[in-house]
């Protein structure tokens, strides 16, 4: 009798104790993210963009080629992105689209231009990205990353001067660039709670070499311009997964 009750309370002991062992596996098991999913989420960050010019002739005339000058823009930016990933084993791969706007700005003296106050300013409004992702897992809810993809954007020009030469009147010229080009970049992505994760992300952005004919106050003859320009963003957000 003696034999068996300590056989069962041993039986009771050994039972608990595994039970107690393979609980926190259990949990772990339970608790590990899944990033199969869609996503929505803002994001805010810094940006750097080069921004070089070249003038090309008057409409009507030979064709000349002389540098303007260059100027790097810099400011914050805002936005939003949309996602979807789908995860097998460690690896993650998806798509996100994303948009932002931007106070990004500078200037440049605007070389042998009308006057030594002739300024090209130059303002970034926003810009977007359409990218694909390839991401490892290295722990279950830490995804790092790479991504490209196609990028766009806007930016505003502006060639003004207040006291030119040549005995003409003070003026300001604006027009837009609607700039298209490439992305690559690289981030890490934390998942805070099962349903947010916070991420890391640098991309840069290339725009390419654009020509444009512009009207001026200070030249009867369409201008003819080429403007090269890149950019990075180094940007902080939150995405909520559904």
């Amino acid at each position: 009798m003696k034999t068996s009750t300590r056989v069962t309370s041993l039986t009771t002991i050994t039972l608990a104790t595994a039970l107690s062992l393979s609980a926190p596996s259990l949990a772990l098991a339970e608790g590990t993210p899944n990033w199969t999913g869609c996503y929505a989420g803002l994001n805010a960050g810094y940006v750097w963009s080069n921004v070089s010019g070249n003038f090309l002739g008057y409409a009507g005339e030979p064709p000349v080629s002389y540098d303007i000058g260059s100027a790097t823009l810099t400011g914050g930016a805002i936005g939003g992105q949309l996602g979807c990933d789908y995860q097998r084993d460690m690896f993650v791969i998806g798509g996100r689209v994303a948009m932002d706007w931007t106070n990004t700005s500078g200037s440049h003296v605007f070389r042998d231009g009308t006057s030594p106050n002739d300024r090209m300013e130059y303002d970034l409004q926003y810009f977007g990205t359409l990218t694909a992702r390839l991401g490892y897992l290295f722990q279950p809810a830490t995804l790092g990353y790479l991504g490209g993809g196609y990028a766009w954007g806007k930016t505003e020009q502006t060639d003004s001067d207040p006291t030119p030469g040549y005995g003409m009147s003070p003026y300001s010229d604006s027009f837009d660039l609607d700039r298209n080009g490439w992305t690559l970049g690289l981030g890490v992505e934390h998942r805070l709670q099962p349903n947010l994760s916070l991420f890391l992300a640098y991309d840069y952005i290339d725009f390419g070499t654009k020509n444009t004919s512009v009207s001026c106050a200070c030249s009867s003859a369409q201008e003819h311009y080429e403007f090269d320009q890149s950019m990075s963003l180094l940007s902080l957000g939150l995405n909520y997964r559904f």
